[in-house]
């Protein structure tokens, strides 16, 4: 999965790199391989510019094919379901970070935001293939296997790999929990404040690895589309409120 994220990701920074015009992007990349609902084109006019938008919604953009087969990968898993099981693996393969920073209602697609960002900036950044499978797609149920909460749980990821620090955000599960329509979504989130923070931390602390409780799920109603979470019974034009990744960036 990995060689098809680096691929992506590849194919992204050839197009703009403001974080919010990334945001957009990956979303909108993703969203196509299951919608070619016109709100699309609507949403893009917002965010990027006309020749962004020409090669994203080109019949053959290479990468709504790629995104598609990262999320056949992305499959739910019993084992991967036990958080404990999901660290070990992480420890093996990261063995210590600087910080940890957990951000409630993260999803893959903006860990490929910030991965792109961070190395357009000069800095190194990786997305692991290791990930979480939140089986109830809520936070608790991650947390009730970790420390109670998600400020715990991202002290309770420092103690594994021997942190200094560890932070938590929640701004993104507080924005998606009404359901919110996907254009509004995107002007809302506060990137400056987050991507400045990891930076600063990464001056600081030379590592750190960006992980989340559980993502959001995007749906169609009456011809809109929005994020939200929980996640519906059925509909889900995109599907992350059960998937949790891992992103270390370096420097």
């Amino acid at each position: 999965m990995i060689r098809k994220v680096e691929r992506l990701v590849e194919i992204v920074t050839e197009l703009e790199m403001d974080l919010r015009s990334l945001h957009a992007i990956y979303l909108i990349t993703f969203l196509r391989t299951g919608c070619e609902n016109d709100n699309l084109r609507g949403i893009a006019e917002s965010f990027l510019s006309y020749k962004d938008r020409m090669i994203v919604f080109d019949p053959f953009f290479e990468g709504v094919r790629i995104a598609s087969e990262i999320l056949d990968q992305l499959e739910l898993s019993v084992e991967r379901s036990d958080i404990r099981n999901v660290i070990n693996e992480l420890k093996k393969r990261v063995k210590n970070v600087g910080v940890t920073f957990v951000i409630d209602c993260f999803s893959p697609i903006e860990l490929l935001t910030y991965l792109t960002k961070l190395r357009s900036d000069g800095f190194q950044s990786k997305l692991l293939e290791i990930y979480f499978t939140n089986i109830g797609g809520v936070t608790r149920y991650l947390t009730a296997q970790a420390s109670g909460t998600i400020r715990g749980f991202s002290e309770y990821l420092a103690e594994f790999l021997n942190a200094k620090v560890h932070d938590e955000c929640s701004y993104f599960d507080r924005l998606v929990h009404t359901s919110i329509l996907i254009d509004d979504f995107l002007r809302s989130i506060p990137h400056g404040s987050i991507y400045s923070r990891i930076v600063k931390y990464l001056n600081s602390y030379k590592s750190i690895l960006i992980t989340s409780d559980h993502g959001y799920d995007v749906v169609s109603s009456d011809g809109l589309l929005y994020v939200t979470h929980p996640s519906p019974p059925e509909g889900s034009i995109l599907k992350f409120s059960n998937i949790a990744m891992y992103l270390v960036g370096w420097r």
